[in-house]
């Protein structure tokens, strides 16, 4: 009688053994790829956002018609601001700057001085609220709504931004100011949504002080007034 040879299967590993660690390889390099394309399409996205703030010569884009400005929007200077009215020296770049460039180029038609909200302080959000609805509401009042914020700001370490407060300012400073709708709007945070475009668009183009500003798209270090006076001088004979 024959006898049958054993086979084998010490060293064999089993089929379906096989095929599972297969799969597993396959999940894990699927997933890798996946991880990859979410990978490179987040940094086109980024690059794209990062892209969309500047203009073909580099220089931050704009939609000028969102804020407030200060003189004629035709001007050949554009300057903007991003500003906290908890700000300090916000408040002596009012007062000392923006007041010198209004009698040296604003009134005479040379540059337009948009003012855009840039809350960072913790509690100065009423206050880009206020300002907010003064705009919408009453346009024709908002620079001095704007200058009597900064004229009675109060310390910066203080909770002084109310509603109430900011209110009192308001219709103790700025004749015409329609009280109750201004508390009415900062406590239902009716404008919220322009704030944070305004936050959105400062953190876009990766600003962390205020104030920061923006002479015909170009951020400008304000060291003095005559240092921001030679920039505009040099952006107004370009732009002629």
């Amino acid at each position: 009688m024959s006898k049958k040879k054993k086979k084998n299967t010490r060293n064999k590993i089993p089929n379906r053994t096989r095929k599972t660690k297969a799969g597993r390889v396959q999940t894990i390099m699927f997933a890798t790829l996946i991880a990859l394309i979410v990978l490179i399409v987040g940094v086109m996205v980024y690059a794209g956002v990062a892209k969309h703030q500047e203009d073909a010569a580099g220089r931050a884009s704009f939609d000028y018609s969102r804020y407030p400005v200060m003189g004629d929007p035709d001007a050949p200077v554009k300057i903007v601001e991003f500003g906290d009215y908890k700000c300090p020296v916000c408040k002596r770049f009012d007062e000392q700057i923006v007041s010198q460039l209004k009698k040296d180029y604003i009134d005479s038609g040379k540059a337009a001085y948009y003012f855009a909200n840039f809350p960072i302080i913790q509690g100065s959000m009423p206050a880009a609220l206020a300002s907010e609805s003064v705009y919408h509401r009453q346009p024709e009042l908002f620079w001095q709504f704007h200058d009597a914020l900064y004229a009675n700001q109060g310390p910066e370490d203080e909770d002084w931004a109310t509603a109430e407060r900011i209110t009192k300012i308001g219709v103790t400073h700025v004749e015409g100011l329609n009280g109750d709708q201004l508390m009415k709007d900062i406590q239902n945070e009716t404008y919220k949504t322009a704030v944070e475009q305004d936050r959105q668009k400062a953190l876009n183009l990766g600003l962390n002080s205020t104030p920061s500003v923006f002479v015909n798209g170009e951020r400008v270090a304000v060291t003095s007034y005559e240092a921001l006076k030679a920039v505009i001088d040099q952006a107004y004979d370009k732009a002629k």
